[in-house]
């Protein structure tokens, strides 16, 4: 098993209204997305082909936390939580090994299915007092990814060892229009540490 994460993104857009017909003033609106750290827990196992290549599968759990905010003459506050489970494959190359050492490069593609995803949105007004809440299920599509890395990893019984393995993921656009971290920046450095299990 393992977790990962990357880090948290915050984007904030400001925009001018013009008055209209009720006000003649200007409107600034305030937008603002924040994308919590992404959690994934993982359980790999990995296939010996030779003494060199090996492939990997296994299962992953996605947890993805936004929170969008708009700010005028009122406050409109959206969060909106995914969870996924996902199917890694990829292969993995052995280019170092002495003893119980390992150090390799591992490649390969990962498809995460959605399983749950809401988002809850309340407003409020100047003085505080909410106006609106609403809780409603969301469909986000099949978010398909690759990934490039590298990992040490040291065997602690010839079956399993433990291992860390810094790898670059790159999300493809699924056009859905659910903005996630993966949206607003596909390409996201992942850290997995934890236990893999080979044979």
């Amino acid at each position: 098993m393992s977790y990962s994460g990357v880090n948290k993104q915050t984007n904030i857009q400001k925009t001018i209204i013009l008055g209209g017909i009720s006000s003649e003033k200007p409107q600034e609106v305030i937008k603002e997305s924040y994308h919590h750290i992404p959690i994934v827990l993982s359980l790999s196992f990995n296939k010996k082909i030779d003494e060199h290549w090996g492939l990997e599968t296994g299962f992953q759990y996605t947890y993805l936390h936004s929170d969008f905010t708009t700010i005028t003459n009122s406050y409109l506050k959206e969060t909106q939580k995914i969870n996924y489970i996902g199917i890694p494959l990829k292969g993995t190359f052995n280019i170092y090994n002495k003893q119980r050492l390992f150090v390799y490069l591992s490649t390969g593609v990962t498809l995460d299915i959605p399983i749950k995803a809401t988002s809850e949105s309340i407003a409020s007004d100047e003085s505080g007092q909410i106006t609106f809440f609403e809780k409603n299920d969301i469909h986000p599509s099949l978010q398909w990814s690759t990934n490039l890395g590298i990992g040490i990893q040291y065997q602690i019984t010839p079956s399993v060892g433990i291992y860390a393995e810094p790898n670059l993921h790159y999300y493809f656009n699924n056009g859905d229009g659910v903005k996630t971290i993966r949206t607003e920046k596909s390409f996201n450095v992942v850290l997995p540490i934890g236990i893999r299990l080979s044979w």
